[in-house]
């Protein structure tokens, strides 16, 4: 079950489109770190490609799996650049009343 500190939960019942419009800075590290292994992930696909060691691998598969996981880099990366904008908002008070 989620646990909101009292103040969330105030925000959230009184001010939901207020609560879901922020992110919180530390969820914003983490999918800037969730990034970074999908790129890492991407860089070893590139570099096993010409390895013999991982046995024959059918073309046609190894480029459906380079698409996919670049389809999750792009999707990451809005997602981020969304969560970004968001976490400037994350730095009000939670307390404080809305401001418009």
């Amino acid at each position: 079950a989620l646990r909101l500190p009292a103040a969330e939960q105030a925000l959230l019942r009184e001010e939901p489109a207020r609560f879901y419009a922020r992110v919180p800075r530390r969820e914003v590290a983490e999918i800037e770190r969730g990034l970074r292994a999908i790129e890492g992930a991407i860089r070893r696909h590139e570099a096993a490609e010409f390895l013999t060691a991982t046995g024959k691998v059918d073309p046609m598969l190894r480029r459906r799996q380079e698409g996919l996981l670049e389809v999750v880099r792009s999707t990451t990366q809005r997602t981020l650049l969304a969560a970004r904008r968001c976490a400037l908002g994350a730095e009000l008070r939670v307390d404080a009343p809305a401001t418009l």
